[in-house]
């Protein structure tokens, strides 16, 4: 209770002060690098990199975590990819081709070797989807595939695939859903591929102790000549942030991911390290039970809008390495609200005439689940105080992030929960069809922990599902996003910044939006 009371104490202060400060967080310039690094790639080294999570499973199907993400890139290449600008590039596929409204057709690479030396064929690339969309796999991304109508080898180095989503499907290949094993090993391991994972992809597995490390080595068959740079790759797992920020600093680690921004902002700046901070398409906001009184009322929800200042909690919480966010859809993103609406304006006034018509001229009492991570932990706290002046009564409840993740994949909290989402795709179909379709709901579905439904909204995504001229795609997006902006099904707080602090001597290190599923080890090696 006293930490709380402090750490209350301290944001109010900050946030004070933030009103008046100036924001942080563009993409900062790499620190000047080791002078063998001017000579070009090097090959050889160990990467060390921290991660914060433990890895449940090294399969690519269900690589939906960012903790097991960044692994299974590394084991697995994908149909297709992003590219740090979170454009789709080439993968497996050297190229495609979209005929008509309906059909891709993917030409594969030749030569590419997976991890059991096995050669490529297409017929891998039907085995590995069709897998992938297997009940028995257990995919919390299936439903990325689900629009594909058939898949058909016509020959070794050629996939057709049938789809009223082209735009899509194209995306999915571009995430780990679109990873391909070679077709003999799924059918010696089927949902063991977790265990013993045979990709195409620039590292393979050689040691998994669990809840300690994995430890991948280079595989020498990768298809892109000459990577990857790096002898292996090991991923640590450590739970407590200090620790990875002081194993860092020891040189114990190469490179880290999830830092407070407080953290970073230790390292910003310091000789040795580069901060690696970059834009994302990531949004924080709070999940509002609208099957119960009183978020199934519009006006209760929008006056929870209303009564937070999200500049200042982006300027305190964040340090500036973030902004305020309009709705799910990131500012950078084809359909977004970005010029035609600003973020709902700090009004306590209007929020609690809200709560007047709405029948709580008093206010009420809730519960609101948060994650004990930061900034998580941090913008529950300041939230506490705002909604307090509108007489709200906010109890928080505190748990590990991927509880809370299964508990609202559950269905399983009883008024607000307060989570952030990675879209699936540069696209808003990445978020606003999990956020938004009516039939996306907990506990069949996923993610729509608010129990939205709009039967405008679901035909506008469908719409939007079989359009493949983009810019008429955004402008059903944007459509949605007005629908939703009006009715608030959330509470959104703000888009964040990541950063991937490292040693000076990582080069090669090109994150963006797409991180979590962008393929970039191979391209990373270590200066002298």
């Amino acid at each position: 209770m006293k930490r709380t009371l402090v750490l209350v104490l301290v944001l109010l202060a900050v946030l004070a002060a933030a009103v008046y400060a100036g924001g942080k967080g563009e993409e900062q310039p790499a620190a000047e690098p080791a002078a063998a690094a001017a000579a070009g790639p090097r090959s050889g080294g160990t990467l060390t990199f921290g991660v914060y999570r433990p890895i449940p499973n090294l399969a690519y199907y269900q690589a939906y975590d960012a903790s097991n993400n960044l692994t299974a890139v590394a084991i697995w290449d994908t149909v297709l990819r992003f590219n740090e600008k979170g454009e789709i590039i080439p993968g497996l596929a050297e190229s495609w081709e979209v005929k008509g409204d309906d059909t891709i057709v993917l030409h594969l690479r030749d030569g590419v070797k997976f991890h059991d030396g096995t050669t490529m064929e297409a017929q891998d690339v039907v085995a590995s989807l069709e897998f992938a969309l297997n009940p028995d796999a257990k995919s919390p991304m299936a439903w990325m595939l689900d629009p594909i109508e058939s898949l058909e080898a016509v020959d070794a180095k050629t996939v057709q695939i049938k789809t009223g989503a082209v735009v899509d499907v194209l995306n999915a290949l571009a995430t780990p859903v679109g990873g391909v094993s070679s077709q003999e090993a799924i059918t010696k391991y089927g949902i063991g591929l977790g265990e013993n994972p045979i990709g195409a992809g620039p590292f393979k597995l050689e040691r998994w102790d669990r809840g300690s490390q994995v430890v991948l080595s280079r595989f020498e068959d990768y298809w892109e000549e000459g990577k990857p740079y790096l002898d292996k790759v090991v991923f640590k797992i450590i739970l407590e942030e200090f620790t990875r920020l002081s194993s860092l600093r020891m040189g114990d680690l190469d490179i880290v991911y999830n830092l407070s921004f407080a953290n970073v902002e230790q390292v910003e700046g310091n000789e040795g390290f580069n901060t690696n901070i970059f834009g994302t398409y990531i949004v924080y906001y709070l999940a509002l039970n609208m099957k119960k009184e009183p978020f199934s009322d519009v006006r209760v929800r929008r006056a929870l809008n209303y009564a937070i200042d999200r500049n200042a909690i982006t300027r305190a919480v964040t340090r500036g390495y973030a902004e305020p966010a309009i709705t799910d859809i990131a500012p950078e993103m084809a359909g977004s609200l970005a010029g035609v609406r600003e973020p709902y304006p700090y009004d306590p006034d209007k929020a609690k005439e809200l709560l007047r018509q709405a029948g709580y001229p008093n206010g009420f009492s809730m519960k609101l689940l948060v994650g004990s991570n930061s900034p998580d932990a941090e913008t529950g706290v300041v939230l506490q105080e705002y909604y307090k002046k509108i007489g709200v009564e906010v109890e928080l409840i505190s748990e590990e992030s991927s509880t809370l993740w299964n508990h609202l994949q559950a269905g399983n909290y009883e008024d607000a929960a307060m989570s952030f989402w990675y879209p699936d795709f540069p696209d808003a179909a990445g978020t606003l069809v999990p956020f938004c379709y009516s039939t996306n709901t907990p506990p069949d579905g996923c993610c729509n922990f608010s129990y939205y439904a709009n039967p405008e909204v679901d035909a506008l995504l469908d719409q939007a599902a079989a359009e493949t001229d983009l810019e008429r795609r955004a402008g059903l997006f944007q459509e949605v996003n007005e629908i939703i902006y009006e009715e608030a099904p959330r509470v959104w707080i703000y888009h964040i910044k990541e950063a991937m602090p490292a040693s000076v001597k990582v080069e090669g290190l090109n994150p963006g939006p797409m991180f979590f599923f962008q393929h970039f080890l191979q391209d990373v090696w270590l200066a002298e």
